[in-house]
C-alpha cells in the first residue's frame, strides 16, 4: 500500500509517547524525551533565579538555542515550568510552578505569573544571574533572597507609610572573594530613595566582608556596569567583555545583555 495513500491519526498517551494509527490498524510510537538530569538542573536554576528570557536561561546552562527550547518544552509539558509571552516581539518568561519548585527540591516560594511592570526587571535580573552563572561563579538568586533576612535591611529617610525594607537584587560570590550584593536598574530611582539603598550597602560594607555593584541595563544588549567597592558613591565604569572570551579564560568584568 503507498504511504502517501493512508489517512492516520495521532493520539498522545499519559506517558507523552505519540501513537500513530494508520487505516490498516498499525501503530508507530514515538516516544517523546522526558525531563532528565540536565533538564533538571535548569528547573533548579529558574527556581532560584525566577522568571527569565529562554536565551538567558540558556546562556546559564551552556545550551545552544535549540537545546534550550527542547528542555523547556519537556518541563512545560509536565507542568514544572510556565511562560509568560510578552508583549511587542519581547519573546516569553520561562517561570518554575509550584509543582516545579517542589521537585527541584529548593526551598523557595514559586514565583507567580509575571506581571507586565516587572518584565524587564525580571530579565534584567536573569540576564545579570546568567552572566555569572556562565563564569562559574555561584549566586543566591533573586528567589533565595526572599526567603534570607540577612539580606533584608530597613531603608532610612524613605517617607513610606509603612517600614521601608529592602534586599539586593541578587549576591554573587567569587571564591577566596568577598561576595557582592547586586543591584540590577533599568530606571531612575528618586534621590531619597537613591540615597537610602546607598546607605543600607553602606552599612553591610563596613559590617560584613562584602562588595557593592550596580549594574545598569540600557536597552537591549547595551549593558552598563558600575562597581562599587568601598563607601557608596564612588564608583568605576567597565566595559563588558565578549562573553565568549570570558567564559574561555574567565576573565569578564560586565554584565552580558540580551542577545
Amino acid at each position: 500500500m503507498n504511504r502517501t495513500s493512508i489517512s492516520t491519526a495521532t493520539t498522545t498517551t499519559r506517558a507523552g509517547d505519540d501513537r500513530v494509527a494508520g487505516d490498516g490498524g498499525g501503530v508507530v510510537v514515538s516516544r517523546r524525551l522526558g525531563p532528565g538530569p540536565a533538564t533538571v538542573e535548569g528547573l533548579r536554576w529558574l527556581a532560584r533565579v525566577g522568571p527569565a528570557p529562554i536565551d538567558a536561561w540558556g546562556c546559564a546552562m551552556g545550551w545552544v538555542p535549540g537545546t534550550a527550547r527542547s528542555h523547556a518544552a519537556r518541563l512545560t509539558r509536565v507542568g514544572w515550568v510556565a511562560r509568560a509571552a510578552m508583549r511587542h516581539g519581547g519573546g516569553w518568561l520561562l517561570f518554575a510552578t509550584r509543582l516545579g519548585v517542589h521537585v527541584a527540591v529548593v526551598p523557595v516560594p514559586p514565583a507567580p505569573e509575571p506581571a507586565p511592570t516587572w518584565w524587564a526587571h525580571l530579565a534584567g535580573c536573569a540576564w545579570v544571574a546568567a552572566w555569572l552563572t556562565a563564569r562559574g561563579r555561584e549566586i543566591l538568586g533573586p528567589r533565595e533572597l526572599l526567603v534570607d533576612d540577612s539580606w533584608r535591611g530597613e531603608l532610612n529617610g524613605v517617607s513610606t507609610p509603612r517600614r521601608a525594607v529592602h534586599r539586593p537584587d541578587l549576591v554573587g560570590v567569587v571564591p577566596s572573594r568577598r561576595p557582592a550584593a547586586i543591584e540590577v536598574e533599568l530606571a531612575r530611582k528618586s534621590k531619597a530613595r537613591l540615597r537610602a539603598i546607598l546607605s543600607l550597602h553602606a552599612r553591610w560594607i563596613r559590617d560584613w566582608p562584602l562588595r557593592s555593584v550596580c549594574v545598569r541595563l540600557r536597552g537591549r544588549g547595551n549593558p552598563r556596569a558600575r562597581h562599587q567597592s568601598g563607601r557608596p558613591g564612588r564608583s568605576e565604569s567597565r566595559r563588558p567583555q565578549p562573553p565568549g572570551r570570558s567564559a574561555r579564560d574567565g576573565q569578564g568584568t560586565g554584565a552580558r545583555g540580551q542577545r
